[in-house]
């Protein structure tokens, strides 16, 4: 025994290693002791997730399938429309640079043909695309809008007509552009209204632009058999050069009844007005 402690002794830092087997015996227990509590605790929080669970209506899981299902399928409607909107823009603006063209032709023949002026030598409509808000965009202000106005063009300048024009050729600028608005979209349009269309134009521009009403009726006449012109003016001139269309036979003359005092309307040859 005397011959062990004394090797025991020679060990050099025994002492130590024995405090430091006892520590790690200490934190050994400790460790278990923790482990014993936290496995009672995971027991339990599986216990009590198990009832939980058992409690929940079978149903959600159904629930939350198709709920899935939905905002999915709405994510990919949504983008759907953004390429929607976004062909459709495009369409959109070739349709409306196409009928633009087509009107600005058909103002400049219809102008060319009626006006008897040399300051003009035609008018067309130019569009404007309005600037976007610096606001945060809504639906609304995305949807794309344009400025219209009307030019005047002499020797390749053009001019806006507003404030620049007379009365008379505001009144036929104004009767041409629908005349061509009329032609360009209204496809197979069976009838045709004109209310006091020569007021403020000059007689050689009443001639003119009757004789470019007659042309336009007779090229309409070829693709429709029921076609009709509806004239209300107190012009009997402007009448008379409708009547060389030999496309109207008569005339309504409304006119105050001296015996009555009311209005009569009478049916009257267009022979009579020669």
């Amino acid at each position: 025994v005397k011959q062990l402690e004394a090797r025991r002794a020679a060990i050099p830092q025994w002492a130590s290693c024995i405090e430091r087997l006892e520590a790690a015996g200490r934190e050994v227990a400790t460790f278990r002791e923790r482990h014993a509590a936290l496995t009672g605790r995971f027991k339990l929080l599986r216990k009590q997730l198990l009832d939980k669970q058992a409690a929940i209506d079978p149903t959600v899981d159904e629930e939350h399938r198709q709920a899935l299902i939905r905002l999915r399928t709405t994510e990919i409607a949504r983008r759907d429309l953004v390429k929607f909107q976004s062909a459709l823009e495009k369409a959109l603006m070739r349709f409306h640079s196409t009928k633009m063209s087509e009107v600005n032709h058909l103002i400049r023949e219809i102008w060319q043909q009626t006006y008897q002026g040399h300051d003009i030598d035609y008018i067309e409509i130019k569009s404007d695309m309005e600037k976007e808000p610096k606001t945060a965009p809504t639906a609304k202000s995305r949807a794309r809008s344009y400025t219209y106005r009307v030019v005047m063009v002499k020797d390749k300048v053009e001019l806006d007509m507003r404030g620049r024009c007379s009365a008379g050729q505001k009144e036929l600028a104004s009767l041409v552009i629908r005349l061509a608005l009329a032609e360009t979209f209204c496809l197979r349009c069976g009838i045709l209204a004109l209310d006091e269309p020569t007021a403020n134009l000059d007689r050689a521009n009443v001639e003119s632009f009757a004789t470019t009403i007659i042309r336009l009726i007779t090229a309409l006449k070829r693709h429709q058999d029921h076609f009709q012109l509806i004239v209300i003016t107190h012009d009997e001139e402007f009448v008379q050069h409708l009547a060389q269309g030999k496309f109207c036979q008569y005339y309504w003359r409304v006119s105050k009844d001296d015996r009555t005092g009311s209005s009569k309307l009478e049916r009257n040859d267009m022979i009579s007005l020669g």
